[in-house]
């Protein structure tokens, strides 16, 4: 059986931080689509706030924790993109709120 730290380690080593970046680059990366990243950007954090908010209510928690979730999320995501393809949105990191709400009925 093999060990879930190891897994778990091996996993997180292997992501190469801003990968997404330098491929975009290496693509012809311009500046039309930085225009088009930057409208992005904005209109999926006025999504983003309002959204982490509600869903840490309805988790039962305090809504900045939702607010820390997206934060966090956004740093991770921007670290870590996989590709150009790849869309991550706030919601993808909100087991982060579940925690404190999951914690406290043990």
């Amino acid at each position: 059986m093999l060990n879930k730290w190891f897994l778990t380690k091996n996993a997180f080593l292997a992501v190469k931080p801003f990968s997404a970046l330098k491929d975009a680059l290496n693509a012809g990366y311009g500046k039309q689509h930085l225009i088009r990243d930057i409208i992005s950007g904005l209109t999926v954090g006025v999504i983003a706030i309002p959204l982490s908010m509600a869903l840490a209510i309805a988790s039962g928690v305090p809504p900045q924790h939702g607010l820390y979730t997206a934060i966090v999320a956004g740093i991770v995501i921007a670290l870590t993109g996989g590709s150009r393809f790849n869309i991550s949105g706030p919601t993808a990191a909100f087991v982060v709120i579940l925690y404190p709400s999951r914690s406290s009925l043990a």
